[in-house]
């Protein structure tokens, strides 16, 4: 998993530091890094949250978003499209930061917005049998308890979208 060697780089981070706030012994963590082994979902979920990123984030099903270097190229804050697209500042600053995915009814507005795809705003690699081919490989290393613990993940990430559509307007 070379995103949280990325992502622990980028926040400029040593293995022990990791270790030590998340739990995970170094050799565990390294082992991610170099991609010897797959962390079991407890484990993603926790270092997710630890880099404050979405598990998919982490775990490679989705890239990046490109909506904060796009308001950059277009010269458009924050702020300004918040307000033009009623949507609440706060959702903008974290899809910007990449702290939560863009859903599609946001995306389809900022894509529009901004005059892009959503495919470009999304940062999607548009290879749909990569996805799904990354998303087995996931599920084939889980046990019964990790399966349910992604269940009630799944549950909670579900709920809080429906939570989020019911604020749209």
């Amino acid at each position: 998993m070379n995103r949280i060697k990325e992502l622990r780089k980028k926040r400029k981070l040593t293995l022990k530091q990791v270790s030590e706030d998340t739990n995970i012994p170094i050799s565990t963590l390294s082992s991610y890094e170099k991609g010897d082994r797959q962390p079991k979902i407890d484990k993603i979920i926790s270092l997710a949250n630890y880099f404050d990123v979405p598990v998919s984030y982490l775990t490679g099903l989705y890239n990046t978003n490109k909506l904060d270097e796009l308001l950059k190229q277009k010269n458009i804050s924050k702020k300004q499209i918040s307000e033009d697209l009623h949507i609440p500042l706060v959702k903008i600053v974290d899809y910007a930061s990449n702290r939560k995915e863009i859903p599609v009814y946001d995306g389809i507005k900022i894509s529009s917005y901004l005059n892009v795809s959503l495919d470009e705003l999304q940062g999607s690699k548009n290879d749909t049998v990569d996805y799904y081919t990354q998303i087995r490989n996931i599920i084939v290393h889980l046990g019964k308890s990790e399966l349910k613990e992604l269940s009630k993940y799944i549950d909670k990430q579900l709920n809080n979208t429906s939570d989020e559509t019911t604020d749209k307007d």
